[in-house]
């Protein structure tokens, strides 16, 4: 008799004699069949054909030590489990192997498959091995299925930068596109140079030439445009910021273009990668706007103020990319005949609002005519730290001033549209 349950639990049968015997012509038996768990397990647990379980990759450096990946495997069941197992994939570089059978009621930690992956077996690159499990003590296939990948890393230094096309002697990549305005700050991009190799692979060393500027513009680009210090060597998985700076101070405004050619060692024969870097310095002026062009005055002895005072409007015109700066007086001629309304000092930002100054001619006696100069001094048109009161441009707003006497008012008794006395005359 032979019990080989095909699923877990407790079976029953009966065994029947026939005999010749008249008192027991049949003999009955009751037979029991307890199928137990067959506990074969891991962890982590095995998937199916479709669906293995993805195992944890190994990342190695190509030429370096092998490394192990260990499954743990058990047998939690009362019987002894019988293991078979079937690689496809990459062997090598990588392979596995674990015992052929477990005992009855192994627990975890005490019995492993280990997977390894030598990296000295192959060239660079990514392989993957599956590996099925089958473990069929009953006569039941019942297999279970891993999956395990390595990459094996170049150890050579690996050239690259935070700009994504470096790009070739004709069509250098765009490192950057700055722009400022004439002696103003300076101001700096910065390229992150990077070695890509893996870590444990090479320095990413640089030479003298390494480095090319050309000034690709023709107008001294390469003089405005500079490069800051430049690294000897950067370890694998390291970056490297490298400032390229363009100061404006003293710089006619132009465009300023140059092309870097950033050479290494990844390969013995030169390989550069080209950049392409401008710099565009735009005028920094003030644009002196004022009206009117003249200030003239005609008023009366003694007339309020407001019929003395004729304003002067001054702007920070359309053309302006610098503050205006400066300062008004009264200057020459009859000048202290005549006085400034408001504030003498001014300071325009570009589009800023429009500074306005009264002039007044004091009217205490009649004049044919009295005359002066408005006088604008302002900052140089491309140095907003020059002292204006110093060095700075003047320009004349001529004014003159009539004074005339004033016109008496005109007076009546009684008072105008009033009815006059009646008048009574007898005839003679």
């Amino acid at each position: 008799m032979r019990c080989q349950p095909a699923v877990v639990g407790s079976f029953n049968g009966t065994l029947t004699f026939n005999t010749d015997d008249p008192a027991f012509p049949t003999v009955s038996y009751t037979l029991q069949c307890n199928g137990t768990a067959f506990g074969f397990g891991s962890n982590p647990a095995g998937g199916t054909s479709g669906t293995p379980t993805v195992l944890p990759p190994f990342n190695l450096v190509e030429g370096g030590t092998a490394a192990t990946y260990q499954l743990p495997i058990f047998n939690s069941a009362g019987t002894p489990a019988n293991l078979t197992y079937l690689e496809t994939g990459d062997n090598p570089p990588l392979s596995a192997s674990g015992p052929a059978s477990l005992p009855a009621n192994t627990t975890e930690g005490t019995s492993f498959v280990t997977f390894t992956c030598d990296p000295s077996a192959a060239p660079p690159g990514t392989y993957t091995l599956d590996l099925e499990i089958d473990h069929d003590t009953a006569g039941i296939p019942d297999p279970t299925y891993y999956t395990i990948t390595c990459n094996i890393l170049e150890m050579e230094a690996a050239f690259d930068t935070d700009v994504p096309e470096p790009g070739t002697v004709g069509t250098p990549g765009i490192l950057a596109e700055l722009t400022t305005q004439e002696d103003q700050a300076t101001v700096t991009r910065t390229l992150v140079l990077q070695n890509e190799a893996p870590t444990g692979g090479d320095n990413l060393t640089f030479i003298a030439g390494d480095f090319v500027v050309t000034d690709t513009s023709g107008n001294g680009a390469d003089s405005i445009i500079t490069l800051g210090t430049l690294p000897t060597s950067i370890p694998p998985q390291g970056t490297f910021n490298l400032d390229f700076s363009c100061d404006p101070d003293g710089v006619t405004p132009d465009t300023y273009t140059i092309t870097v050619a950033i050479d290494h060692d990844t390969s013995p024969a030169p390989d550069p990668a080209y950049y392409r870097l401008t710099c565009e310095v735009q005028p920094f002026v003030s644009d002196l706007v004022f009206s009117p062009s003249s200030i003239s005055i005609n008023t009366t002895v003694n007339a309020p103020a407001a019929n003395a005072t004729q304003n002067l409007t001054i702007e920070n015109g359309p053309g302006g990319t610098a503050p205006l700066i400066g300062s008004v007086t009264l200057t020459g001629g009859d000048s202290t005949r005549f006085s400034l309304v408001g504030g003498t000092n001014f300071n325009i930002a570009p589009g800023g609002a429009d500074f306005v100054v009264g002039v007044r001619c004091l009217n205490s006696q009649t004049t044919p005519g009295i005359n002066t100069t408005l006088q604008i001094t302002h900052n140089d048109d491309s140095l907003t730290d020059d002292n204006p009161s110093v060095n700075g441009i003047q320009t004349n707003v001529p004014v003159s001033c009539v004074v005339e006497a004033a016109v008496p008012a005109y007076t009546s008794l009684p008072v105008p549209n009033t009815a006059l006395p009646t008048m009574n005359r007898g005839r003679r």
